[in-house]
């Protein structure tokens, strides 16, 4: 069991008991320690039978502030939906969303693929390859360097497009 993080097979079943159920480490905590996510954990201690606590053990003792708790209630009632929601961030445009989705825009981003689609834009990787680690194709994202939603006479064209790898269209959109 080693995808990622430290060799999972030194995690033996006693040990894994012993810090689970007698020092009433969490799942996260025990994942942290191994390097590894919280769901490969749950996943060993499901294959091993070791029985999992309930969430309401899981979370006893933890303290939760007054204005939490309202918030909580607020949004069970359906008052903190929308824009009076603490996380709302400005809603998504319903044009905006369609016209990503029209007929015209899948052919326009075909075409810029098709075009421009064998390597990234920003670091040059070669997005034909397969990752050597997955042996996964490499995904092709298509940037519009104006951004779309605030000009609309240069969505549909090729010149403001640029294909890039899934890493560097994340950094784009961070800046």
């Amino acid at each position: 069991m080693t995808r990622y993080g430290q060799n999972l097979y030194n995690l033996q079943e006693a040990d894994l008991r012993e810090k689970y159920l007698n020092q009433k480490k969490s799942l996260k905590n025990i994942a942290t320690e191994y390097g590894c996510g919280e769901t490969l954990i749950h996943k060993y201690v499901h294959r091993l039978g070791i029985p999992i606590r309930p969430r309401s053990i899981s979370l006893k003792g933890r303290i939760r502030t007054m204005e939490h708790c309202n918030n909580l209630s607020l949004r069970r009632k359906g008052k903190l939906v929308g824009d009076k929601n603490p996380n709302w961030r400005g809603g998504v445009d319903k044009a905006n969303y369609l016209s990503r989705r029209d007929a015209a825009f899948i052919t326009w981003r075909r075409r810029v693929l098709r075009i421009k689609g064998a390597t990234c834009g920003n670091c040059g990787k070669n997005l034909d390859d397969r990752c050597p680690c997955c042996n996964r194709k490499f995904d092709k994202h298509v940037h519009h360097i104006q951004e779309y939603a605030d000009n609309q006479e240069l969505r549909m064209s090729i010149d403001n497009a640029v294909v890039l790898c899934n890493l560097c269209h994340l950094n784009q959109h961070k800046k």
